[in-house]
């Protein structure tokens, strides 16, 4: 997964000697991880208490135990594979057909030796059983892990987020994005008599009591990244709502929200409609119509759990008119959880395509004027100290929000240099079918729109997304025979960068050359930086 190494800086590879070697277990495709790819994951996990139990301290913590169902096939003969679980949880055990496997472990990668070389194509079934006490988020989602919480009638209120941390936190698995399961089941055990129940991905297939703990079973019938699993633990309220589709049809809208919340949820819920509308418009179909669309109320902001999204902004709209968890998280479900990244480096694809998204939105609803308006208001946000794509295999973690307004802006500065906003949205909904339910590398985003625009756009793509400045355009300013004389060209940019920039009256490309215009009104430069991610230096 080297792919796109030539265009890293050199900020970037001295950035990546830093990484730990657990960055590196975590992050690369050894050869333990390339010999297997998972199919499904059958998880089970008994949480032994929602309460909270007192350690030798006095502090809380949350035991559980649990046991994955790998089901694999086998890619080579190699007989090494490699899975995660970090270090709070330990694995007690792997059996395939009944027997125990042996393992070593380095940190929170754990290495199997499979019996006997595998067929090449084949597939086989082991069970990973382990233990433990639960990772406490201490700033979720952002600083990740489980959130234990009563509402306010004093019941349990449970969730997690990992992204970033990682699926490992919580069960067993393959942890990296390049390798998603085609389906999973997950079978949640919480104890009896507490007036809650659990809401996880997909749809619940089965629910039970049995020796003092309740059961609820969930089928999730498309891949999913493993991060994106989650379970929610609430005393929930259901109620559903309907959509009418062009592309879909009508489709079911579920919301889960807190016992004596649901008057004001589904007044508030209404906005999802519009939105899914302007979503099927723009991108293309959801893909998990099979597994459902829910929205389910958390103890923290929001993640897009895909087919589950959590939801914890408290029911509000921003200045804007629309509330941005809601928008935001579910815009995941296009740029995330359909089209995933293979490697964290590229996570621009999914924080910029789905902050865009928000944009796309209010241009639905209420026009391009106040879209663009929205959007400017994002740009304060950009910092321009780190390149937006990292190095690959190394777990790399972007240290700003970048990824998010950069991306954005830098997919509306694409859009604007077309000046044809139908061109923009059928590439758009091309690239969304092009990689739907895929796993994908930066690489492979640059190579589509190349092929659809020109290798022109080439140098475009290496200036925004492999280096931490912004192209500079270099303006100097003189009159000569009572015109306006100016010489353009573009500085800090990839070789062979250039950008189609309205100037005056005309509408000319701009590069590393230096070009000549004259005009009778004096040109404001200045004003370009409304619709393009540009900086502007005037020499007069």
């Amino acid at each position: 997964m080297l792919v796109g190494l030539s265009l890293l800086t050199i900020s970037q590879l001295t950035a990546q000697s830093t990484f730990s070697r657990n960055d590196s277990l975590r992050g690369s495709l050894s050869p333990c991880r390339l010999s297997y790819d998972v199919s499904h994951y059958d998880l089970e996990v008994r949480f032994q208490t929602l309460m909270g139990l007192p350690d030798a301290s006095g502090k809380k913590v949350y035991p559980i135990n649990g046991r994955v169902g790998f089901q694999v096939k086998h890619l080579n003969e190699g007989r090494c594979l490699q899975l995660d679980l970090q270090s709070h949880l330990q694995i007690d055990s792997i059996v395939y057909q009944g027997q125990r496997i042996s393992f070593s472990s380095e940190g929170a990668s754990h290495f199997l030796q499979w019996p006997q070389v595998p067929v090449v194509g084949s597939t086989s079934i082991f069970q990973v059983y382990y233990s433990g006490h639960l990772m406490i988020a201490k700033r979720p989602p952002w600083d990740g892990g489980f959130v234990f919480e009563n509402d306010a009638a004093g019941k349990p209120w449970v969730g997690v987020a990992c992204e970033g941390l990682g699926a490992s936190s919580w069960w067993p698995c393959k942890d990296h994005l390049s390798d998603e399961p085609d389906s999973m089941r997950m079978t949640y055990h919480i104890p009896a008599g507490t007036g809650v129940r659990v809401v996880g991905n997909g749809k619940m297939t089965a629910k039970y009591t049995k020796d003092n703990f309740e059961t609820f079973v969930f089928s999730v019938r498309n891949k999913i990244n493993s991060y994106n699993v989650t379970v929610n633990i609430a005393d929930y309220e259901t109620f559903t709502d309907t959509v009418h589709l062009t592309q879909s049809g009508v489709q079911i809208l579920q919301y889960e929200v807190l016992k004596g919340n649901r008057a004001k949820a589904q007044q508030h819920f209404e906005q999802a409609r519009a939105m899914h509308r302007c979503f099927e418009q723009v991108f293309g179909k959801y893909a998990f119509w099979e597994d459902g669309f829910k929205v389910v109320e958390t103890p923290y902001w929001g993640m897009e759990h895909q087919s589950a999204i959590a939801y914890g902004n408290g029911f509000k709209n921003n200045r804007w008119g629309f509330d941005f968890i809601l928008v935001h998280e579910s815009g995941h479900e296009w740029w995330g959880n359909s089209v995933s990244v293979a490697d964290h480096a590229d996570m621009w694809i999914h924080e910029g395509f789905t902050t865009y998204s928000e944009t796309l939105l209010l241009e639905c609803n209420d026009g391009l004027t106040k879209a663009e308006a929205y959007l400017r208001s994002q740009k304060s946000n950009i910092r321009n100290k780190h390149p937006m794509a990292g190095p690959v295999g190394v777990n790399f973690q972007q240290k700003d929000t970048d990824v998010y307004y950069k991306g954005a802006w830098m997919l509306h500065t694409l859009r604007k240099s077309l000046y044809s906003d139908e061109l923009f949205f059928e590439l758009l909904r091309m690239c969304y079918q092009q990689f739907y339910l895929r796993e994908i590398a930066t690489a492979d985003m640059i190579d589509f729109w190349c092929r659809q625009l020109g290798e022109i756009y080439r140098p475009f793509f290496q200036t925004y997304l492999y280096q931490a400045e912004l192209p500079l355009l270099r303006v100097e300013q003189q009159m000569k025979d009572g015109y306006y004389q100016y010489k353009l060209k573009f500085e800090q940019v990839a070789p062979g960068f250039q950008l189609r920039l309205p100037v005056g009256a005309e509408l000319m490309t701009v590069g590393e050359r230096e070009v000549l215009i004259y005009t009778e009104k004096e040109v404001a430069f200045d004003a370009l930086k409304k619709h393009f991610l540009i900086n502007v230096l005037l020499i007069l």
